[in-house]
């Protein structure tokens, strides 16, 4: 049998630290982030962040209490469900947006640069439709593209459908696809598409625009 060799990102290595962290707030019920810190001997910057990430996704909450912001638990129990039998097939991906036809794919071609630029990011890739308009996608969070149909089709990761809001589809990143040293530095976090570009919202196999719509 072959050796595999498996390689950790920083990023893995910080999110290793929440399930210690977790535990030590309910078990100690520290009183700031300094006597968390103390707690687990982890240093003030890195702990910040984990907790930032234990906040947004509501394991824990934080309270100001004067100059001090004081961590506890917000979750005693988590139930994982697994369905065995997805009604959507496992090459789907998350968030599927159909545009509508005609419409078709640019993707710029990947240029090596002589000089040393760094963190420019990967190429382009826009929507053109036939009055000439051309929209920008977010390249490093797109896992499927295609306009074999006569329409753009692009499937993106990391990213999640929030609603409309003045006849604008919003999107927002949630979660990076690649290391920070492959993303350009002035990467747009939001995604804005006019409801006239787009004909249809697929989220997980399911509809949400415009046959459904999920909640911001």
């Amino acid at each position: 049998m072959a050796d595999v060799e498996v390689t950790r990102t920083k990023e893995d290595e910080e999110d290793a630290q929440v399930r210690p962290g977790a535990p030590r707030i309910r078990d100690h019920t520290p009183q700031s982030v300094a006597e968390l810190v103390a707690l687990t001997g982890r240093a003030q910057p890195n702990l910040t962040r984990t907790l930032a990430k234990l906040e947004a996704a509501g394991f824990i909450t934080m309270k100001t209490v004067g100059r001090r912001r004081t961590p506890s638990v917000a979750v005693k129990k988590i139930v994982v469900e697994i369905d065995p039998y997805p009604n959507r097939p496992v090459t789907t991906p998350p968030l599927l947006i159909d545009f509508v036809s005609p419409s078709s794919l640019l993707k710029e071609e990947d240029r090596v640069s002589t000089f040393p630029i760094v963190g420019n990011g990967p190429p382009g890739t826009f929507v053109l439709f036939p009055n000439g308009l051309r929209v920008s996608l977010p390249t490093d969070q797109i896992v499927f593209a295609d306009d074999a149909d006569g329409h753009a089709r692009v499937g993106f990761g990391g990213m999640r459908f929030m609603g409309v809001e003045d006849r604008q589809l919003m999107f927002t990143r949630v979660r990076e696809l690649f290391l920070e040293d492959q993303l350009s530095p002035a990467r747009s976090h939001k995604m804005l598409l006019d409801t006239q570009w787009v004909a249809a919202i697929t989220v997980d196999g399911h509809p949400a625009w415009p046959a459904g719509r999920l909640s911001p």
